[in-house]
């Protein structure tokens, strides 16, 4: 009975084979062959989703500003320079609105406490990089997107005619 024994255990020891090997490599790269473009796609929606949260809160933020400037009887007709304070962060108003200013300390990047550090940058592309005035058009752009300046964000602000703006600019995401 021993000899029968000793043949068992080297059999139950003896590993895998190199064909069985093969195969679990082939089956783990098939695996992966379907898993990955799923991933890439799951970080273009991620970022998709990202900008329309953040262009949702530049709205909200945005009828809050005017809210509170209203309140405090700001003249919402003229262009002139003026602000309000929100939560202790002094925002620049232009008709009533905050102004597309090209920093993240005033403006409707203060406002809606957008951040560099968060993954943001401001865009470089001519007509997009903001100003103090009606109608100046500022965009920010997700830092790890493929083509960063078609997956951004482009605030627009408030003219005498007409309310400020959110573009959502996800082609490059």
């Amino acid at each position: 009975m021993q000899p029968s024994l000793n043949r068992r255990l080297r059999a139950a020891q003896r590993g895998l084979t190199l064909v069985e090997v093969m195969v679990m490599l082939l089956v783990l790269g098939m695996l992966a062959a379907v898993a990955l473009p799923k991933y890439a796609d799951l970080n273009k929606r991620a970022r998709i989703d990202r900008l329309r949260a953040t262009a949702q809160t530049m709205q909200v933020v945005s009828g809050l500003v005017r809210a509170t400037a209203v309140s405090r009887q700001i003249d919402c007709h003229s262009a002139a320079a003026a602000q309000v304070d929100l939560d202790e962060v002094d925002i620049a108003l232009v008709h009533c609105l905050p102004q597309a200013t090209a920093d993240f300390e005033h403006g409707i990047l203060a406002a809606a406490r957008i951040r560099a550090d968060d993954g943001w940058q401001l865009s470089l592309e001519p007509g997009r990089k903001g100003g103090t005035g009606p109608g100046a058009t500022l965009a920010i752009e997700v830092t790890d997107a493929p083509m960063a300046p078609h997956c951004a964000l482009a605030y627009t602000a408030a003219t005498a005619g007409s309310t400020a703006q959110v573009e959502l600019l996800s082609a490059g995401c």
